[in-house]
């Protein structure tokens, strides 16, 4: 084996999932233009945009602890313009000088290094919060109930328990005939409401017709209303991926995540530990979140048919964009 090529294969499968709709060429063999001579390119990347076609050249660089040169990017740039490659990618184990980054950007090169968790040589080390948002939702019950001959009767025998738990209190629209818990209502109610209707929610379910039973007796409801309240609690913990790989951009100090794998806890348990909402780590290069759906919520057709959580991770930019490049 050649001296560098175990690197410019490991650079090839990263670079098959990095443009997963090109042709990715390992050890390509390209004729000049200008110099009419046969160039070796470690890997090429053809594809077509609109009605051009598109030629990159990726040049792989196992170099220890000497960060490339301009001498290297020099170099690399006669290639690109004697085969006529749109942009170059120059992968370095070890990294390059910032005083070229500028230099790299005029002659169209992406300076980067390409890593993977399961690899001796060529490592990284990369932590992933996952963030579980427990929700709880706070009932509060206003009636106003008018009591009939038959619960006064009642009452002067015995104590008449009040219970207006509302996934047992049941409520009526017709005199008793059908009826169905307050929750049950509830939730029928926003689902018909169709959209979201927040964190804070106030329902009247005051009707002329409307009753609610009392230790069997339906009695008048001059006023029954519902507060639902969601309040949500932040917990955090961080896992080591099963699987990861990731590109590293120098010049514009930003990581491309390429690959994935990642198992972890699906409910919040001892592992996790509570923290306030300005305290979650929004800016890392990626994080995990897990939310539960209360009730309310797949009421509303959200959720999974299957469960009540939800998991989402943040979306990767597209890659190697400068705001310039796109005019």
């Amino acid at each position: 084996m050649r001296p560098g090529s175990g690197y410019e294969r490991f650079v090839y499968e990263k670079f098959r999932r990095l443009f997963p709709d090109a042709q990715v060429t390992l050890n390509d063999k390209i004729l000049g233009k200008q110099s009419g001579l046969l160039r070796e390119i470690d890997i090429s990347i053809r594809m077509t945009v609109g009605v051009a076609e598109i030629l990159y050249i990726v040049q792989c660089k196992d170099r220890g602890k000497r960060p490339a040169d301009i001498l290297v990017l020099g170099e690399f740039s006669s290639v690109m313009k004697d085969v006529g490659a749109t942009k170059g990618f120059l992968i370095c184990t070890s990294g390059f000088a910032k005083s070229n980054y500028q230099y790299a950007r005029t002659l169209g090169i992406e300076l980067l290094t390409v890593e993977d968790i399961e690899s001796d040589r060529w490592h990284t080390d990369v932590r992933v919060p996952l963030v579980y948002i427990k929700k709880i939702v706070k009932w509060t019950l206003d009636a106003d109930i008018i009591p009939n001959e038959e619960m006064v009767a009642k009452n002067k025998t015995q104590a008449i328990p009040v219970n207006l738990d509302i996934e047992i209190a049941r409520i009526s629209y017709d005199l008793g005939a059908t009826s169905t818990t307050i929750k049950e209502y509830v939730q029928s109610w926003i689902a018909k409401a169709g959209s979201f209707l927040g964190d804070v929610t106030n329902i009247d379910l005051t009707r002329s017709d409307l009753r609610l039973q009392v230790a069997g007796i339906w009695l008048e409801c001059e006023d029954l209303r519902i507060n639902l309240t969601i309040e949500r609690k932040y917990y955090l913990k961080y896992l080591t991926p099963d699987e990861y790989a990731q590109v590293r951009d120098h010049r514009r100090d930003a990581t491309l995540p390429l690959h994935l794998k990642l198992s972890g806890p699906s409910q919040v348990d001892d592992s996790f530990i509570q923290v306030p909402i300005t305290d979650l780590p929004v800016k890392p290069l990626m994080f995990v979140t897990i939310e539960e759906w209360t009730d309310i919520e797949q009421a509303q057709g959200k959720g999974r048919p299957t469960g009540n959580q939800s998991a989402a991770s943040v979306t990767w930019v597209p890659p190697f964009i400068d705001p310039d490049d796109r005019s």
